[in-house]
């Protein structure tokens, strides 16, 4: 990979700063005007029928914290449900990359991507360690040939100051868990963004140019 032909995901919990840094690392790049910018988590091309049956039966339901609302999804409940959506959310990402990552030549810059998705499906059905063996590997060797895999971390409190919303999340403990986990499974980097944003930016910019 070089500079000219780079794709960059990243992740990382709800408010740790990853849409203000993609929105400053596509302008540092549009001046190369072959950039494309991704939003890429959880899509339904094929599991909307199932979602739709789990909401009918309350697997799928959202809740009201404080004017804040909050989707979960109890798939764990049922180990038929969990493998179900399992398979078709592999197909769905099969078909998300393929659509956003595979048949673009220029650079990419994702705010989001399948770590978030696989971190997603562990809350949803409790089977992490398929998620995180086989099931995930493949999806990660599916992404573009050395996609760059980076992980956004921040202190709690200054996560609150900017999303108060996040404490609302029942499984926040563990969404945490799971992304300081995930490093052990895949190739990502990780990288606190405590200090000033022109740091992290920097930073990353250096990690792509090393590619």
């Amino acid at each position: 990979m070089n500079k000219k032909n780079f794709c960059i995901c990243i992740s990382g919990l709800d408010g740790t700063g990853k849409s203000h840094i993609v929105k400053e690392l596509v302008k540092h790049y549009k001046k190369e005007n072959n950039t494309k910018h991704v939003w890429s988590r959880y899509k339904n091309y094929t599991s909307k029928p199932l979602l739709f049956f789990t909401r009918l039966i309350g697997l799928n339901y959202k809740e009201n914290c404080n004017g804040i609302i909050i989707g979960y999804h109890d798939f764990h409940k049922s180990k038929l449900i969990s493998f179900l959506f399992l398979f078709f959310q592999w197909i769905d990402q099969i078909i998300e990359i393929f659509i956003k990552f595979k048949l673009t030549k220029k650079n990419i810059i994702s705010d989001r991507s399948i770590i978030d998705t696989l971190v997603d499906l562990s809350i949803d059905t409790k089977l992490e360690k398929i998620i995180f063996g086989f099931y995930g590997k493949s999806l990660i060797k599916f992404m573009p040939k050395n996609t760059i895999f980076l992980i956004l971390k921040r202190d709690l409190e200054k996560i609150r100051k900017s999303r108060e919303d996040v404490f609302y999340d029942k499984n926040l403990k563990k969404r945490l868990e799971l992304f300081n986990q995930i490093a052990e499974f895949f190739p990502v980097y990780a990288l606190e963004n405590n200090s000033k944003i022109d740091f992290a930016i920097n930073k990353i910019i250096s990690i792509i140019n090393q590619k």
